[in-house]
């Protein structure tokens, strides 16, 4: 079986290889940047996600041209 980073990794070379462009942001759990699709233009996406480098779970929010991860750690009432 792959590992998750083989996967990503896998995953996110067809995608440039296709032309996509990718947008990096940083783990909540170790820091480390993460690549993913934007979403279009007017569009908010969220979905559950592991990290490819720390295996650490987290909530994916992609609104157009930015993401950000957030831990269920996290005090998003701040």
């Amino acid at each position: 079986m792959a590992t998750l980073m083989k996967r990503y990794t896998e995953y996110n070379d067809r995608l440039k290889a296709r032309g996509a462009t990718l947008i990096k942001f940083a783990c909540p759990g170790c820091n480390k940047d993460i690549e993913t699709l934007p979403a279009p233009t007017g569009e908010f996406w969220d979905s559950l996600a592991e990290c490819p480098h720390c295996e650490v779970r987290y909530l994916k929010i992609t609104d157009g041209p930015t993401a950000r991860g957030v831990s269920p750690q996290q005090d998003t009432a701040a």
